[in-house]
């Protein structure tokens, strides 16, 4: 998982959440909003997991998106 941001032409900013398998390189999800939350996260992985099933294990950057508390659901 990671996130990618940019801006657009105008100015405003665009934010891509990322959801690859790193073996085969596949594209599950990317999810585009002006703000991802957290419950973006979860949403994205929660219909990707209903799917394919649970993955073995999760890699992601660590990044600040990526640590929050539960309340923020």
């Amino acid at each position: 998982m990671g996130l990618v941001a940019d801006r657009l032409h105008n100015g405003s900013k665009l934010r891509v959440l990322t959801i690859v398998d790193i073996f085969t390189r596949e594209c599950f999800a990317a999810e585009i909003g002006v703000r991802l939350n957290s419950g973006n996260f979860v949403k994205g992985l929660t219909r990707i997991t209903k799917g394919r099933g649970l993955p073995k294990r999760i890699h992601c950057d660590n990044g600040s998106e990526f640590s929050w508390r539960v309340a923020d659901l």
